[in-house]
């Protein structure tokens, strides 16, 4: 992470009570590490009332909109913005612009308490295997309906030249799982299928079950039972052998490309 002396301006008032609206603006963090020039920003209220619970958020999935509530459950967004240079200084700024806000949402009351997590990069979405900084202060409550409260004096802590206190790590992104959907002609030597339009063998394994149902007679039996030339348009298959169309349930039934060596899926059912 990086260590330059940064301002966060929280600039905003913030409507959060059920039934009216209450305010916080103000300077909240001031010369602290790790945020950059376009870096993002998100402003969230826990909606449980007792706490900030950084734990809930010591972890976010990856390509995950930063901008919706639901990547964070148990909270709510605020508001979100952008680290920018700012001109009359060599200070990176953040600032929330926003003058006023609605009601934001009826889980949002007075006495929540709300922080500050902040992103490496302009994203919008959370880029795999990152981490981030989640900022909070004892005093970061969201006050009482109609009331104005303020960083930087005894109503809201202003944090000055600090790290932040916690920090989160994005998932690193799962990698799609291989999917063989087989196509046109395959000859089938059990546990062996090649396939005429790619040229080349599979192996399946044996440990797995495929369950298909013959459409002719509605009974069900397993793809070990294949022999011959079969014609696929998956999940459908045309047995030369049985004359007949068989249909595929969406079992997990693992396939070997047995010149590749890659391991795949056989084709789920829609």
């Amino acid at each position: 992470m990086k260590s330059k002396l940064f301002y966060f301006l929280a600039l905003a008032v913030l409507p959060v009570a059920l039934f009216g609206s209450a305010s916080i603006f103000g300077t909240a963090l001031v010369n602290v590490a790790g945020v950059a020039d376009s870096d993002f920003a998100v402003v969230l209220v826990d909606t449980s009332g007792s706490s900030f619970n950084t734990t809930a958020l010591a972890t976010l999935a990856a390509n995950a909109d930063l901008t919706s509530s639901s990547t964070y459950s148990g909270f709510e967004v605020l508001v979100t913005t952008t680290a920018a240079s700012n001109f009359f200084s060599n200070d990176i700024v953040v600032a929330i612009n926003a003058a006023t806000f609605n009601v934001v949402s009826s889980t949002v009351a007075s006495g929540d308490f709300f922080g500050i997590l902040t992103f490496s990069g302009g994203s919008t979405t959370s880029d795999a295997a990152t981490t981030y900084e989640i900022w909070t202060d004892a005093t970061w409550v969201i006050p009482a309906d109609g009331a104005t409260n303020t960083f930087s004096n005894s109503d809201l802590a202003q944090l000055d030249s600090v790290s932040a206190g916690s920090t989160g790590t994005v998932d690193t992104a799962e990698e799609p799982t291989p999917i063989w959907e087989p196509q046109g002609w395959v000859y089938f030597s059990w546990p062996y299928a090649y396939s005429f339009t790619e040229g080349r063998w599979h192996f399946f394994n044996e440990a797995n079950t495929q369950w298909r149902v013959n459409l002719s007679n509605s009974k069900w039996g397993t793809l070990a039972e294949a022999t011959g030339w079969n014609y696929y348009a998956w999940p459908y298959s045309y047995s030369s052998d049985q004359s007949t169309w068989h249909w595929y349930d969406s079992n997990t039934q693992w396939v070997v490309d047995l010149v590749s060596g890659v391991w795949a899926r056989l084709g789920a059912s829609d």
